[in-house]
């Protein structure tokens, strides 16, 4: 009958033989055992490192996705507060551009990019980014005319009437809120490669001309009338 090994003897000859220090033979050979028992117990032993090698991992897997659930309802609050917030918040103004998004990042002092993340698919917000491209699509064809008012009083004219005045070559990316020269052709040296929106001072600029074409309307519509 076969002498009963303990399981430090076990762990040592698994050791060994992992560590790449020896072989079968001179495993049997030092611990006095025949070559059919050593590799019994060493496919014993590699089994049972196995399983709990495979317990570890589901362990690790099972944490790891227990926590990504935790961080998504997290994400998921954090963008809830974020629309109600914005709703809360949210003028007149920001018919015509990104005011409030803005004014949320600042007060939860997080990036305004997961400003709009949170918010880029609630279904009013889409409705809301429509409106501004209207907005913003008229208030620069109403520039558009005013500037051409403009170039009949004057030969000079600055980068943002330039770009006015050549709108049909120009896209607006609504992501990151510029005008982009998109046309096919060399651009010209007076006309600039992009032109953000906020260089309008946040429309400001825009709506202040608008105003200030309507009342030269007016008044010329008035004159025209004392002359008739």
């Amino acid at each position: 009958m076969g002498k009963r090994l303990s399981k430090t003897t076990k762990q040592k000859i698994y050791q060994r033989f992992m560590s790449g220090e020896t072989n079968i033979t001179k495993l049997a050979k030092n611990f006095r055992l025949s070559r059919k028992v050593v590799y019994k117990i060493l496919k014993e032993e590699l089994q049972k490192h196995s399983e709990e090698t495979l317990k570890q991992i589901r362990l690790k897997e099972k944490k790891e996705k227990e926590k990504q659930q935790e961080e998504r309802k997290a994400k998921a609050a954090e963008r809830r507060k974020i629309r109600s917030m914005f709703w809360e918040l949210k003028t007149h103004v920001d018919d015509f551009w990104d005011h409030t998004e803005y004014k949320v990042a600042d007060k939860l002092n997080i990036c305004i990019s997961e400003v709009f993340r949170a918010l880029q698919n609630d279904v009013k917000y889409k409705k809301l980014e429509t409106l501004r491209n209207k907005n913003l699509e008229a208030a620069m064809n109403r520039l558009q005319l005013q500037n051409s008012i403009s170039m009949s009083k004057s030969t000079r004219i600055n980068t943002t009437q330039a770009v006015m005045l050549s709108l049909s070559v120009y896209k607006h990316d609504t992501a990151r809120e510029k005008l982009i020269y998109s046309a096919n052709v060399e651009r010209p040296n007076d006309l600039p490669e992009a032109l953000p929106v906020h260089h309008f001072s946040h429309m400001h600029y825009l709506v202040q001309q608008l105003e200030e074409h309507e009342e030269e309307q007016a008044e010329e519509m008035e004159a025209q009338k004392q002359e008739a």
